[in-house]
């Protein structure tokens, strides 16, 4: 079967991919890469013997054998390659998004959310916030009611004609997604070359770290839902009373919208051909950069003049806010300790594989956090 290493010159994203295996291995489940003759030759011998499967209860057995078959300096680069790849759950953590970034983040650009959160839900830390220091800061709407929060997203004028910016937005969304895939792919083929000490008869193990993080971020934005008395998206231009739907926001990052008044008071909704150019709004407590938001600076607050939405959560009490954080950050904490256990527990992982996966995990992540800054 054709490597994929072969397709490279023909692919935008091969040098971000670092494929080395075969298509084939992505499908198929084996013990260490299938170019590896002296692996294999060990994996070969035992598979004549019996109970030496990936069945219940002969996989330890199976294991064991191939083990006890391998040549000394193999070894030795296999557990080197289990102690690099034990480092991606914690890397990938600080360079992700916090939490509750990840959550504002879905209410303007959900798949960016998704994409963006699929292997790192970070720590209350992150990085990349220094990207911002170019651009305006804002200040969140402050309120008398501590049930209440308020997140200012401004509608800034296009800099360039609308076509031009909308296929500028397209790409980049195309470039987010294409990295996630490729971390989706690598996670994909490492699972199936490699056993879990603790459950070797499953494949699936490491596979379900992003979908763990996916259902992280649809339990969380469900989480508030349920807390919420009232979610409200207003804009500014809009005559009083009128709400905007999640949909208008959705729409901010790729068209900057106008707002109608019809006689009998309903909103006529139209939007210009040229999409804004940035969208930012206020996390209210954690001081970085989140995808399309901007993170408050006291010494230069929002201009209520300027057009902007306004997203209005009202908990049902005083502490639900303090109650969905907690609640939050620690989910996100039971992933990442998922995702470092079955990551160190993983055997067959030669040294050279490690760096390839470590290196193709972190990139791909550090390109995302940097191209939603763009």
């Amino acid at each position: 079967m054709k490597s994929l290493p072969s397709l490279y010159p023909y692919s935008p994203f091969g040098v971000l991919t670092l494929f080395s295996v075969p298509v084939g291995a992505a499908v198929n489940r084996a013990i260490g890469l299938a170019s590896d003759a002296r692996t294999q030759a060990a994996v070969q011998e035992c598979s004549f013997k019996p109970n030496r499967t990936f069945n219940f209860g002969e996989c330890s057995g199976l294991v064991k054998c191939v083990l006890d078959g391998l040549p000394s300096d193999i070894s030795a680069g296999m557990q080197s390659g289990a102690n690099i790849a034990s480092l991606v759950p914690t890397i990938l953590v600080i360079v992700g998004a916090a939490p509750l970034d990840l959550v504002q983040l879905a209410f303007i650009s959900p798949h960016r959310a998704a994409a963006t959160c699929m292997f790192g839900v970070g720590l209350p830390s992150g990085l990349f916030w220094q990207l911002q220091v170019h651009l305006p800061h804002l200040a969140d709407k402050k309120t008398s009611d501590p049930r209440t929060r308020q997140w200012l997203i401004p509608v800034r004028k296009p800099s360039r004609r609308g076509s031009s910016q909308l296929a500028r937005t397209l790409l980049i969304d195309a470039a987010i997604l294409a990295l996630a895939s490729v971390m989706l792919w690598r996670n994909i083929t490492v699972g199936l070359q490699t056993v879990v000490t603790w459950r070797c008869e499953y494949s699936w193990l490491l596979t379900c770290w992003p979908m763990a993080c996916l259902f992280w971020l649809i339990i969380a934005i469900a989480l508030l839902h349920v807390l919420a008395e009232s979610i409200q998206i207003t804009y500014s231009e809009d005559s009083p009373g009128v709400r905007r739907t999640r949909l208008d926001l959705i729409l901010l990052s790729y068209r900057a919208p106008r707002a109608k008044v019809s006689t009998d008071g309903a909103l006529e909704m139209a939007f210009s051909q040229t999409p804004r150019s940035k969208v930012y709004a206020n996390t209210g407590f954690n001081s970085k950069l989140v995808t399309y938001l901007i993170i408050p600076s006291p010494h230069s607050p929002c201009k209520d003049s300027e057009p902007h939405f306004m997203l209005t959560i009202k908990m049902r009490t005083e502490n639900s806010w303090g109650w969905f954080e907690s609640t939050i950050e620690a989910l996100a904490v039971g992933v990442y300790l998922y995702a470092t256990f079955v990551v160190t527990s993983s055997l067959f992982l030669s040294g050279s594989q490690a760096i390839l996966y470590a290196t193709a995990m972190i990139l791909s992540m550090s390109a995302i956090r940097v191209s939603e800054s763009l």
